[in-house]
């Protein structure tokens, strides 16, 4: 995967999943072997405990949330 590609991911990760909250784009860019190392004890740790997150404490917490992505390195 190119820089260039990579960046890509990240910008529609940050616009469709983060700030928009889109579900079908979550699936699509997070990988299913995705590790949630800041999930709860005894809570699952792959994707969904991820969507779970944004959907009950970040979305709920920053209703208005927006993100700029000012530069990128990869």
């Amino acid at each position: 995967m190119s820089s260039e590609s990579i960046k890509a991911v990240v910008r529609r990760f940050n616009e469709e999943v983060i700030v928009q909250g889109w579900r079908a784009s979550f699936e699509v860019l997070i990988d299913p072997g995705f590790v949630n190392h800041s999930a709860p004890a005894g809570a699952p740790d792959g994707p969904e405990s991820m969507w779970t997150t944004f959907e009950t404490v970040l979305r709920p917490a920053f209703a208005d949330l927006n993100v700029t992505i000012h530069d990128q390195v990869v």
